[in-house]
């Protein structure tokens, strides 16, 4: 196939996502295969051009090349002494592989002078020469190849080769640009990770030499080629502005009428909504009382935990919880964000009132099971890894702890209905508690009065941004990944009337299940764009 055939095809796939890079990758392999434009018996041979290249040019499948150590000359680079100064600050670029962003190096972030050249092991590197790079945790993903349009130096994480004949150079680069899979492979790793290419191995691989005619030709079609991927790219940016613009529009139409319909428009084909920012928009109208209309008839919460403290708060609240939390007057501003008839108040308040009942995690110190004493039944022992992203509780893989050590234990017992949250190493996973099981010190459980508080409406705000910027705020102020007990006393929950509670959590189940749905589907389509995409990139391969 030639770059006429390559272009009838270039339609059929032209329009499926990554299909520039897909493209380019493809454009490379054509040309190192051979494959982009026809031979020309009239060519003349590369060894009748370069006669000086007859003994090294051998014949594989068919097809004449060189290795590539007998390319031209090798050079290896060096870093002169960092504290004379007299060696930094010139004209030279001294190029690392942190400068090899292109294919073509005219400088390098940093420069030495002609001193350093004389007195390191730093070496120009004439002009039109390769460079590449053969150390460095780069190689873990890609191997920069470029060629200098002036003379540089390089570091000892480079090699630069000078071909023998220049007029190669544009076709060698290209064909080792094509080689990049292949020789990424041949990347090996320290002891320590760091990647390394052997300059032995690298000079072993073999680079096809089609007449020079022949070269010209096969450039001339990859910078055709090159020029429509990026035109591709360019027109495919600009689409996905446009569709960026009218999924913001689509978004702020979904959060001042959240329903399903409007939901539906926002996974739209030529939108890249996020379904996980679809999932924190939901929660965010939850929390702040946007979800579903408000109904003066279902009552007030203030006057409800008015009610609570009226008939004696919680007698059972536990010695440590404080009376008043000290974020409680700051937070008086925020509760005008709120609906008229709902609460704001702090997990302590909340204790003392008795909406919630109990909080608490599990057991510290010698009281901690040791993983001796855990057995195959008895109840559940659930750290953070037991708490999924999605709000289930693996109880099956948790260890059990039996009857002999839960007679020691004294706190940390979950009871179904109990929201159960992760405060360390995870924080942040949420969960409803179905069963009887026993809390690590990773997790917490919050226990709820139902006439006040539902646990579903509890499970969704603690997702919420409303809750979890109060989180990242504690997170911020250590090093540790880590929401200790206290902290949680300090934190604001919003409280609507029970009745709204339900109606919120029932709207937000069934937005929720929506988005899940149309992001498997969204999921599927995405899958089956790609494998068209390797099935038509295959397809031209072959």
């Amino acid at each position: 196939m030639d770059a006429a055939e390559f272009l009838e095809k270039f339609d059929t796939f032209a329009d499926l996502p990554r299909a520039a890079e897909k493209l380019r990758v493809l454009v490379l392999h054509y040309a190192a295969a051979g494959r982009l434009c026809r031979p020309d018996e009239s060519d003349e041979s590369i060894v009748e051009t370069f006669p000086d290249l007859a003994d090294d040019v051998e014949e594989n499948a068919g097809r004449p090349g060189i290795t590539f150590g007998r390319i031209g000359d090798w050079r290896g680079g060096g870093t002169p002494r960092k504290s004379e100064a007299s060696y930094w600050g010139g004209e030279i670029p001294w190029v690392s592989p942190k400068d090899m962003k292109s294919v073509v190096i005219d400088d390098a972030q940093d420069r030495i002078t002609q001193q350093a050249i004389d007195n390191s092991s730093a070496k120009l590197i004439p002009e039109g020469s390769l460079l590449m790079v053969v150390r460095g945790m780069i190689l873990a993903r890609s191997w920069p190849v470029a060629t200098t349009s002036r003379e540089v130096a390089i570091n000892q994480d480079m090699k630069a080769v000078t071909l023998r004949h220049p007029e190669l150079l544009p076709f060698v680069l290209l064909v080792l640009r094509a080689m990049e899979p292949t020789v990424l492979r041949l990347v090996k790793r320290s002891s320590h990770g760091t990647c390394k290419l052997k300059t032995q191995t690298l000079q072993k691989l073999w680079i096809p030499l089609p007449p020079l005619a022949e070269q010209r030709r096969i450039v001339a079609a990859v910078e055709r080629l090159t020029a429509l991927c990026d035109r591709l790219e360019a027109e495919h940016a600009e689409r996905d502005a446009r569709g960026a613009a009218l999924a913001r529009a689509a978004t702020a139409r979904f959060a001042a009428d959240p329903t399903p319909e409007t939901l539906e428009t926002l996974f739209h084909e030529s939108f890249d909504v996020s379904a996980a920012d679809l999932r924190t928009s939901v929660l965010s109208l939850a929390a702040q009382g946007h979800l579903v209309p408000q109904d003066s008839s279902e009552g007030d919460a203030n006057v409800r935990l008015a009610e609570l403290e009226d008939s004696g708060g919680n007698p059972n609240v536990r010695r440590r919880v404080p009376k008043v939390a000290g974020s409680d007057e700051a937070a008086e501003g925020k509760t005008k964000a709120l609906p008229a008839n709902w609460a704001l108040r702090s997990t302590a308040s909340l204790l003392h009132l008795g909406a919630l009942t109990d909080l608490k995690d599990g057991n510290h110190g010698a009281n901690h099971p040791k993983v001796s004493e855990f057995s195959g039944d008895g109840l559940p022992f659930i750290t953070a890894a037991q708490v999924s992203n999605h709000g289930g509780i693996d109880y099956d893989g948790a260890y059990k702890v039996g009857d002999a050590v839960l007679k020691r234990l004294r706190v940390g017992f979950a009871e179904p209905n109990d929201v159960i949250y992760t405060h360390k190493g995870s924080v942040g996973r949420v969960a409803i508690c179905d069963r009887r099981c026993v809390l690590s010190p990773q997790t917490t459980y919050y226990r709820v009065d139902n006439s006040t508080l539902t646990s579903d409406f509890l499970h969704i705000f603690l997702q919420s941004p409303s809750f979890t910027e109060q989180v990242d705020n504690v997170k911020r102020q250590t090093t540790r990944d880590f929401v200790a007990i206290s902290k949680q006393y300090s934190f604001q929950l919003h409280i609507p009337p029970l009745a709204e509670q339900r109606r919120i959590v029932a709207k937000a189940d069934a937005l929720l299940a929506l988005i899940d749905r149309l992001e498997t589907q969204q999921t599927a389509a995405r899958d089956l764009a790609a494998r068209t995409l390797d099935a038509a990139v295959a397809a031209l391969v072959r």
